[in-house]
């Protein structure tokens, strides 16, 4: 194995990093963000699933 191509074995991994770091932050930011309203949605299930096992 050349040294070149050892120096370029991680390059991928970088390159995938990078692009999953720019969608997360694509969906995290802004007043509504798709995130936001998925942790919302969540909180919200959980409040009814424990009001749904506190009935006698």
């Amino acid at each position: 194995m050349s040294p070149h191509r050892s120096l370029c074995a991680g390059q991928a991994a970088v390159d995938y990093l990078l692009v999953l770091a720019l969608v997360a932050l694509a969906l995290s930011i802004g007043a509504d963000s798709p995130i936001q309203r998925l942790v919302e949605a969540i909180a919200e299930h959980y409040r009814r699933f424990t009001w749904a096992i506190s009935l006698p």
